[in-house]
């Protein structure tokens, strides 16, 4: 038999938004990012909080082992690798410690900006008579900051 919780459950199951807002580190090509995952509250009157679980893709969730527990609708999880892709769902949790399945799975892995060159610099001779040589040097800016 199913406890109240349970049965009412499926009717204001508690989805995960797909509000993902990457932060990333004021470092140009950081090795890791954060994330903020924000879910619509559920509205159980012995609601206790939530558990957000994350798996890398592939591999399986740990429901042992929570990534983050509160009360909160929204957490940010940091340290996450540029090059892995990660799925998070989040379970409701009653005062009676039943939990809820899973909300939708929302995923994610870093995308970098686009980089777009902002200036070119060509410097050497304005001309160079037949039969000799020129040295040119060249020089590009690009949005992320770095030059080449």
């Amino acid at each position: 038999m199913k406890s109240r919780f349970a049965r009412l459950l499926p009717k204001r199951f508690v989805v995960l938004v797909a509000l993902i807002i990457v932060i990333l580190p004021g470092i140009p090509n950081a090795y890791s990012a954060q994330i903020t995952l924000a879910w619509s509250p559920n509205d159980e009157p012995d609601l206790a909080g939530y558990r957000l679980f994350c798996r890398q893709e592939g591999h399986s969730y740990n429901y042992d082992l929570p990534i983050w527990q509160g009360t909160a609708t929204s957490c940010t999880i940091a340290d996450l690798d540029d090059d892995t892709r990660y799925c998070f769902v989040v379970r409701a949790l009653d005062s009676s410690q039943n939990e809820s399945g899973d909300s939708n799975e929302a995923c994610w892995q870093y995308s970098p900006a686009p980089t777009t060159l902002e200036s070119l610099s060509i410097s050497g001779p304005d001309s160079v008579s037949e039969g000799s040589t020129g040295s040119y040097a060249a020089t590009a800016r690009f949005s992320d900051g770095s030059s080449q």
